[in-house]
């Protein structure tokens, strides 16, 4: 039962449709979308040295850590989803539907999502979205009502979930299973061949973040809960606001991001009262990315990241200068890869 979730539905210029049922949700966040100009797909790929921010730039509640500079993945993609799976394993996705992978030195061509004929696929309403399981296997949507999966060597063509609308947000558990909701709030879930059939209908999801295959999390309008049969109701833990992300070190510690600059923070069963870390200016918050509990790193659309480090959240660096951060992804407390809509790439060594 959802409402929900992102990576990533910051930048994406979509509208959701209404939500199905009963208990469909409505008002004016259920259509919002961060605004994110496209830029057009360059036509090569290469490396260039990890250049590292200034200490005076570091974030305070993590002194010790540092961000890297701008690092080429290809040269004006719009990156709208990175996955790191290990410090030396990330795939990257274009809105243009251009995968990349990181070796942990350079970024290299992965293939293009191959839309097929009748699969529903295709960019419809620009949810790009990507989640890896192993440092093999990876699932991705591309807007449309299909999804693909990388074996290591290369994706799938599209496989359609039957009866999806254009799907916007898609998360996996380290065993396999992955979940995906559409535009009017249906999921769906595979083992790893076949997707089943709608399991509800809350409302617009924009991220889900899943520890296990019993336990998944989905933002949107609302925080909504997957226990692996059922999704809660969404709760309305952030007021007004529209939930842009939400991130997950176990079933007790997540963070959950808006479009208004506050992170929410689940420790144990209860839901913090927002809290105000994008700084006066309220950036969108566009992705976070918890790889354990007390440890998080958020990246806005002003270009900035933040660390929590247990409640003590720094000051926004900016990494991308007139340009969006789109997408984080920490696959250990000491190594982050952020992603922008200028085709480069920000690596946090700590």
């Amino acid at each position: 039962m959802l409402v929900v979730v992102s990576v990533l539905l910051a930048a994406c210029g979509a509208t959701a449709s209404p939500a199905r049922g009963a208990h469909a949700t409505h008002g004016p966040h259920a259509a919002h979308r961060v605004q994110v100009a496209h830029a057009p797909r360059r036509a090569h790929t290469g490396s260039s040295p990890r250049r590292v921010v200034p200490s005076s730039a570091r974030a305070a509640a993590h002194p010790e850590a540092s961000w890297s500079g701008p690092h080429l993945v290809a040269r004006g993609a719009d990156l709208a989803a990175v996955s790191c799976t290990r410090p030396d394993w990330c795939m990257a996705l274009a809105t243009d539907g251009a995968t990349y992978r990181d070796n942990g030195t350079s970024w290299t061509p992965a293939g293009d999502l191959a839309p097929a004929a009748g699969a529903g696929s295709g960019p419809v309403t620009g949810h790009h979205q990507l989640s890896c399981m192993q440092p093999d296997v990876c699932m991705a949507i591309d807007g449309g009502a299909a999804t693909y999966r990388y074996d290591g060597t290369s994706w799938s063509s599209a496989v359609a979930v039957p009866g999806a609308e254009p799907l916007q947000a898609i998360g996996c558990a380290p065993g396999g299973r992955c979940v995906t909701v559409d535009g009017v709030g249906d999921a769906f879930v595979t083992e790893g061949s076949g997707w089943s059939s709608a399991l509800n209908g809350w409302g617009a999801a924009a991220s889900i973040s899943c520890v296990r295959s019993t336990f998944c999390a989905a933002a949107g309008v609302g925080l909504s809960v997957w226990n692996g049969a059922d999704w809660t109701k969404p709760a309305p833990i952030d007021g007004t606001a529209l939930l842009t992300g939400v991130s997950c070190a176990t079933a007790t510690s997540c963070v959950a991001i808006d479009d208004e600059g506050n992170a929410v923070v689940l420790d144990g069963t209860t839901w913090a009262a927002p809290r105000r870390v994008g700084g006066a200016e309220r950036p969108v918050l566009t992705s976070v990315s918890c790889p354990a509990a007390g440890h998080c790193v958020v990246v806005d659309a002003s270009g900035g990241a933040l660390i929590d480090e247990a409640g003590r959240w720094s000051r926004p660096t900016t990494l991308a200068r007139h340009h969006a951060l789109r997408a984080v992804s920490c696959p250990a407390v000491d190594a982050c890869v952020a992603v922008d809509d200028a085709g480069d790439a920000f690596v946090l060594h700590a």
